[in-house]
């Protein structure tokens, strides 16, 4: 593992995306057949799914689908090592002190909730971030367009010079972070990292930057517009100008506006990156066109409809079924995701031999506007209360709406009727609120339910419901209010 395992990777990584659609064909099938029999072999959950049917000639379609509740519900069956155990999982996970440490010295287990609210747990054993870390640094940034003999060259020179200087803005217990960290060591040759938490006021992270000078920046799409605009104002002062520079995005879908600011502001594209815990680098934008494609030799994916058929190139489905094919200790095997993807039913003129998707819908991440006493607005990103909540193991699911411009209901369904966790969530979500400067101003209504409801027109869970920017919002917002 380490250096060695990462550069058989990355060397990997390199001869297959300069190859053709049939190769990596050829790998995903090899990795498939691998998955499938290390799962039965290893997991009591998946022995029982598969039983009667043959793993060795079986089609992807042969196999039944698995739902987050399937997996939440069995996770300790579920997985292929038995030391993985769920409760001493969220245990360590609450401890804000194993922040950045390995769970049992190899593992990395991560919360989310995903795009329905719906609590899970999510475990990664060190050589598969090992073998996803390395597509990342050959795809990733915009590497599609760079040789083997450039790749090479770029990296011996930055192990016998200065290394890149990479911030990456984010929830500072978040899952980005957590998998930034855990970025093989021979990254930790190549570069500096510092990071930033998205809710530090915004004067403070502008000031962190300008003294870091950072040669690449992660973040979230709606972050990038943010700091773009700091920059055409002349108060962030940052540049780009090391080989390997780079803006990366993900989380939610990335605008055209936010595309433009970007190139106003630092003359660079941001790379669009589209990933969920279950299947952190799914796919990733070209160079040329912008469009996704689907890291194929790393993961499957299937578009269907609301009954699980198959859905023509070319039109959005109503949901995705993945299969992770790096993940060998948690299998994500047809894996249902309520995200709205599409394939383009046609190649795209970049060249490469990864499938091309249509935009990503159904990820938005909507802000909340609250109303100040002396007039005007104050904007509030709902990651504030997601990324605490991560750690309630006892919620299950949850959704936010926003009744009134400065009121909002909380619902909830615990993981258990035993327990009370009402005033857990309370404070946690007042103790949001207050970081804001909120707590005064907002009516919090909190609400134990059987199940959230789905969306009536597009059935799928809505976390945030927001009443939008008012018709008379200022557009020259509070700074601090970012």
């Amino acid at each position: 593992m380490g250096l060695a395992n990462f550069i058989v990777n990355w060397h990997a990584a390199l001869k297959c995306h300069r190859s053709d659609e049939s190769r990596i064909l050829a790998i995903q099938k090899q990795r498939f057949r691998r998955l499938l029999h290390h799962t039965v072999k290893n997991s009591e959950f998946y022995q029982e799914l598969y039983s009667g049917i043959d793993i060795d000639d079986c089609r992807l379609s042969d196999l039944p689908i698995v739902t987050k509740s399937a997996m939440m519900d069995n996770f300790d069956r579920f997985t292929t090592d038995s030391r993985l155990k769920l409760r001493e999982i969220q245990q360590w996970l609450a401890d804000k002190n194993n922040d950045g440490k390995w769970y049992l010295e190899k593992f990395l287990p991560i919360a989310t909730s995903g795009s329905t609210g719906e609590y899970a747990v999510v475990v990664y054993h060190r050589m598969a971030l090992e073998l996803v870390q390395a597509s990342l640094s050959v795809r990733h940034p915009f590497g599609f367009r760079r040789s083997a003999y450039e790749h090479t060259i770029i990296l011996l020179t930055q192990l016998l010079s200065a290394k890149a200087r990479i911030a990456a803005i984010a929830v500072a217990r978040g899952n980005l972070v957590a998998i930034i960290k855990k970025a093989p060591a021979f990254h930790r040759f190549l570069a500096k990292l510092k990071i930033l938490s998205m809710f530090d006021p915004i004067d403070q992270i502008v000031a962190a930057l300008n003294e870091f000078q950072p040669d690449c920046l992660i973040s979230y799409p709606f972050f990038f517009a943010i700091l773009a605009r700091e920059q055409l104002a002349g108060r962030l002062k940052i540049a780009f100008n090391h080989p390997l520079s780079f803006l990366a995005g993900g989380g939610e879908p990335l605008t055209e506006h936010t595309h433009r600011l970007a190139l106003e502001a630092w003359n660079m594209r941001i790379q669009d990156d589209y990933g969920t815990a279950e299947c952190y680098f799914m796919a990733a934008s070209c160079h040329k066109f912008g469009r996704l494609h689907l890291m194929s030799d790393l993961c499957i994916l299937e578009v269907v409809d609301g009954d699980y058929n198959p859905v023509p190139q070319g039109k959005y489905g109503e949901k995705i079924l993945v299969t992770n094919l790096a993940n060998f200790v948690q299998p994500i095997i047809r894996y249902e995701i309520e995200d709205v993807v599409a394939y383009a039913g046609h190649s795209c003129e970049c060249g490469l031999p990864f499938p091309a998707l249509l935009p990503i819908q159904g990820r938005t991440s909507d802000f909340l506007y609250f109303q100040k006493p002396q007039g005007g607005y104050e904007r509030f990103h709902p990651y504030r209360f997601r990324g605490p909540l991560f750690y309630i193991k006892e919620l299950h699911q949850y959704q936010i709406i926003q009744t009134a411009r400065n009121e909002l209901a909380f619902f909830y369904v615990p993981q258990s009727d035993e327990g009370d966790i009402e005033q857990q969530l309370r404070q946690t979500l007042e103790e949001a609120l207050g970081q804001a400067g909120l707590e005064s101003r907002v009516t919090l209504k909190l609400k134990r339910v059987e199940t959230i409801a789905r969306d009536d027109r597009s059935g799928k869970f809505q976390i945030i419901k927001s009443l939008g920017a008012p018709l008379d919002l200022d557009t020259a917002l509070d700074r601090s209010t970012y």
